[in-house]
């Protein structure tokens, strides 16, 4: 996202910095050239503290944005010792602020003085607000700008899954962190559930640390055959253009961008009505269908009703696909330009 949000920003005829602790991973390549990249060489985030005040005072730019709880806290602290008067925004994009209380005390304590705060949705909003103790109106809701392109993205990356080349067994697909908060085991169940009655497929996108639990499932579920854990792919959108359905099942979602991503590929979604972006995306089932958390009987017969009823996938192909270009890189950084130059009066 924030890749994104440079990219266009830099377009529009902005001078960006993109600073990084430490410039390496898989989207370095995909940063404009016309993006200067600063390289703050530090083996983690805190780290980059003393590199992060040193460039405010040399550069001394007008806005900063940050993003992702603990990089928000650093810049926070940055501007304080750099004695800067650049104003700093700060994008959170959880209903969570880390893994500890000291997190949430962090957030708490100094979100406060950031010049504007990024909830990513409105659920993200609340949580915050929960949290910090400001009102609703301290927070600018910006959804995150998934597509680049105007168009539905197609992939450029080769594919070869021979399932979903097969068009006689459908094949659900799910993506994201093999992680507790994606609660794939529900999925696993209702897939096993589904199996009973009818063929088809299951192909989940990611790696984490629930790999081995998630297989242990699998094999004790005896559906070993049926279902797919590739790993981390780099472009998943060739996988959700060609599957049946795409399934989000996360406890709690700050956004959803993958659900944005199989609404624009025209691939019919259901996702939990969890805390989070995923029920203001579909817009409480409008463009999709939801179910309860952790209903597994619920996941069941939501895919009984997507995979048997060919008009209601036609009709949530073209719904899907209109409501993704509100989440278009050339949409949302118009929000982000309006706030930019919010912060910046403010400053003067």
């Amino acid at each position: 996202m924030i890749v994104h949000i440079a990219n266009a920003l830099v377009e529009k005829g902005f001078s960006v910095d993109l600073v990084l602790a430490k410039a390496e991973g898989v989207f370095l390549d995909r940063v404009s050239t016309k993006v200067n990249v600063i390289d703050l060489n530090a083996p983690r985030v805190l780290f980059s503290l003393p590199g992060l005040v040193r460039y405010l005072k040399k550069n001394r730019p007008i806005v900063l944005i940050s993003t992702l709880t603990h990089s928000n806290i650093v810049a926070l602290w940055a501007k304080w010792f750099a004695c800067v008067n650049t104003r700093v925004v700060i994008k959170h994009d959880s209903v969570s602020s880390g893994s500890s209380a000291l997190w949430d005390y962090l957030v708490k304590y100094f979100y406060p003085y950031a010049d504007a705060i990024v909830a990513v949705s409105k659920g993200v909003a609340r949580y915050l607000a929960q949290v910090t103790g400001l009102p609703l109106e301290r927070f600018h809701i910006i959804y995150n700008p998934v597509l680049d392109t105007e168009d539905t993205m197609g992939s450029t990356e080769s594919f070869k899954h021979p399932w979903l080349l097969d068009k006689d067994i459908p094949v659900i697909l799910a993506v994201g962190r093999l992680v507790k908060e994606k609660d794939f085991k529900t999925l696993i169940k209702a897939f096993a559930e589904f199996r009973k009655k009818q063929e088809a497929r299951l192909i989940i996108l990611g790696e984490g640390k629930m790999r081995g639990e998630l297989e242990a499932l699998i094999k004790e579920m005896n559906i070993q055959e049926y279902v797919d854990l590739p790993g981390f792919v780099r472009d998943p959108l060739a996988y959700m253009k060609y599957a049946s359905v795409f399934v989000s099942t996360s406890l709690s979602e700050g956004f959803g961008n993958v659900i944005v991503e199989a609404l624009a590929s025209g691939t019919p979604v259901i996702a939990t009505n969890c805390e989070g972006g995923p029920t203001e995306i579909l817009e409480n089932g409008k463009y999709g269908l939801l179910v309860s958390v952790g209903d597994v009987i619920g996941l069941c017969n939501a895919l009984k009703k997507v995979l048997n009823d060919n008009e209601l996938r036609r009709n949530m192909r073209i719904l899907g696909k209109k409501r993704a270009m509100d989440f278009t890189v050339s949409r949302i950084i118009e929000d982000y330009i309006e706030l930019i130059s919010l912060v910046s009066l403010n400053g003067r």
